[in-house]
């Protein structure tokens, strides 16, 4: 009897040691699908202000096509693991919402094909925004693509200054973008071809650049942050872009007072 009972016990460690390697090798490999979508999802942010700041139909269409099946890869993975896939946060209700409001009008409207467009706008933003807040659990996960962000930035800025010495020719196509409309009226308008919208962009990457510079514990890589943040604010003062000028103060306050004490002496300090 003791030996049946002995025999038994062993067949059950054994079991649930495979079962053990059996749930590791699944976690291995959703953590790996996971990291797959999210460079994928990096990578469409990075690229994004490169193709005329995906004002126009076209290169729209193709990002919102590419962000549709990138989606859909985020939500297989939420629903193979533990987390689910869920819409449950107020902003994310308010997003559908909006994402409502602009279909309804398609069933009256006098040309469907632009209220559908803008359907697919919102729900483009929606599935932006999800995969973001969803996908950044831990903190390498919001860094990637913090920095995704922040280096999209830095092109930005580095296109407009090349168009303004003419190092750009209009004619070159890198990656098949567009290169004219970079440096118009003596202002840098960039790859997003409005002035105004490249200074949004610039302002906003450079209190990116200022944040992860006051948060990095590497001091080459807080000596990149900071450099490529005052890169990116000389380029965003050629934008001339008033409203810009006027909003920058106004959000560096914010970010100040909203910053960690200690962070705000190193800040001031510098």
């Amino acid at each position: 009897m003791a030996k049946k009972e002995e025999a038994k016990k062993g067949f059950r460690s054994s079991d649930k040691s495979f079962e053990d390697v059996k749930s590791i090798k699944t976690d291995r490999m959703l953590f790996i699908y996971k990291m797959f979508v999210l460079f994928v999802f990096s990578l469409l942010v990075l690229m994004s202000p490169y193709y005329r700041g995906l004002y126009f139909d076209y290169e729209l269409g193709a990002f919102q096509a590419l962000m549709g099946a990138v989606f859909i890869l985020f939500a297989i993975y939420l629903l193979l693991s533990k987390e689910g896939f869920l819409v449950n946060r107020k902003i994310e209700l308010l997003f559908l919402l909006f994402m409502v409001a602009y279909l309804i009008p398609y069933f009256f409207a006098a040309n469907r094909r632009l209220a559908l467009g803008e359907f697919f706008k919102y729900a483009f933003y929606f599935a932006v925004f999800y995969i973001a807040s969803r996908i950044s659990r831990k903190d390498f996960e919001k860094l990637f693509i913090i920095n995704a962000l922040f280096i999209s930035t830095i092109g930005v800025a580095f296109f407009g200054y090349q168009a303004a010495v003419k190092l750009i020719p209009e004619t070159a196509r890198p990656l098949g973008m567009a290169m004219n409309g970079l440096w118009v009226g003596n202002m840098i308008s960039s790859t997003l071809q409005y002035h105004n919208t490249a200074g949004t962009v610039l302002a906003f990457g450079f209190i990116i650049g200022m944040l992860l510079g006051l948060y990095a514990e590497n001091r080459f890589l807080k000596a990149f942050y900071f450099a490529a943040s005052a890169f990116i604010l000389t380029a965003f003062f050629y934008t001339y872009s008033r409203g810009c000028y006027m909003t920058l103060p106004l959000a560096l306050l914010l970010f100040f007072l909203l910053l960690p004490r200690q962070k705000r002496i190193l800040l001031y300090l510098m």
